[in-house]
């Protein structure tokens, strides 16, 4: 799971480059559509993935042998409740970042 969602993280790392501009040009709205992208770019990008993991992690979970299939179906809950962090957390970070460049952050 971080694996997956570290590679979608691309867009929203690139924010502090783009937004420090715009805000330095004195031009926050521009940087507010930069996040606005951004996430919309993350947020679309992470459907596949949600899709792919809250569907086969069981499967992948017996392919690499980690354990018995109680394990795995327990796997598979985890992921189903869990995978909503990435999610959150992808939006709270390009967030945090545009409120860092505008100075809003301690």
């Amino acid at each position: 799971l971080g694996l997956t969602d570290g590679i979608l993280y691309g867009p929203i790392s690139a924010c502090t480059s783009v937004c420090s501009h715009a805000v330095g040009a004195s031009n926050p709205n521009l940087a507010g559509q930069y996040i606005q992208i951004a996430m919309g770019i993350y947020l679309l990008s992470s459907i596949p993935i949600i899709f792919f993991w809250w569907t086969f992690m069981e499967d992948v979970i017996m392919y690499i042998e980690w354990g018995d299939p109680e394990t795995a179906a327990l796997a598979q809950d985890f992921t189903r409740v869990y995978i909503w962090t990435y999610v959150l957390g992808g939006v709270s970070t390009s967030l945090w970042r545009l409120l860092e460049v505008a100075g809003h952050v301690v």
